[in-house]
């Protein structure tokens, strides 16, 4: 193996739009827990 990796293993990726996206739309409904999955 003659490949250096010389990238940052602490500099994570930004979160892609759609993914907050998806995370503000549980935080907005209030599902956040496994139990709570029926409707309304």
């Amino acid at each position: 193996m003659t490949e250096r990796f010389d990238g940052s293993f602490t500099r994570q990726e930004p979160i892609p739009e759609e993914g907050i996206a998806a995370a503000l739309s549980v935080m907005q409904t209030g599902r956040l827990h496994r139990y709570n999955t029926g409707p309304g």
